[in-house]
């Protein structure tokens, strides 16, 4: 906190992110539920203006109960994007209904009234194979459709270097699982004009987003 105030940075300037796509998972003798429960309480008790980031990913029965667990604790609940499909959910991590997800989003609006904020999230890809209408442009629709105040992508520039050259420009396959949404100068190839200069490139993905 210290080294925040510091750098003029208030309690309304980030987040507190303690577990990504939280759900039933087992860690240390007790499921991700539980550790959230467990480590909100000694933040907030620390600082109760501090704020809590969640992203659940399962949204069956009993993963209902656990995140009614959280409520008031919670500042930002983003959600993934398949909870606004109007399909039943078959795979990872669990299986639900689409009258679970109704219930679910009955629970994060009523957050939402109560003063907090939901948001959603999507994290398919490798990203340069996927629809850009569809999983672009289609997703801020379905966040307007669903009341929704913020919304994000994995991810904006995400190469990896050992299946790559480390490069976004280069020519990808299914195994690059490349995730970029801007290209960068540094590694544009000689044909890319230089002039005007913009070191970081967008692509017809982060265009179609923005």
């Amino acid at each position: 906190e210290e080294y925040l105030r510091d750098r003029s940075m208030s309690n309304n300037d980030y987040l507190m992110y303690p577990f990504d796509e939280t759900y039933d998972n087992p860690i240390l003798g007790r499921t991700e539920y539980q550790a959230m429960y467990e480590l909100s309480d000694e933040l907030l008790r620390i600082n109760p203006d501090l704020q809590m980031f969640l992203n659940p990913v399962s949204f069956g029965p009993e993963d209902l109960k656990a995140l009614e667990k959280l409520r008031g604790s919670v500042a930002v609940w983003s959600v993934n994007v398949r909870l606004l499909e109007k399909v039943d959910h078959i795979g990872w991590p669990n299986s639900f209904t689409y009258g679970d997800k109704l219930k679910a989003i009955e629970f994060f609006k009523q957050e939402q009234k109560n003063g907090r904020q939901f948001w959603a999230y999507q994290c398919d890809g490798p990203m340069k194979a996927l629809d850009i209408n569809g999983y672009y442009r289609r997703f801020a629709w379905l966040c307007w459709m669903n009341g929704i105040t913020g919304m994000s992508i994995w991810s904006y520039n995400d190469v990896r270097p050992e299946r790559t050259s480390g490069s976004s420009w280069d020519d990808f396959d299914f195994k690059t699982a490349d995730f970029s949404m801007i290209y960068e100068m540094r590694n544009a190839p000689d044909d890319i004009p230089r002039e005007p200069f913009e070191p970081l490139i967008p692509s017809r993905r982060w265009q179609v987003w923005r």
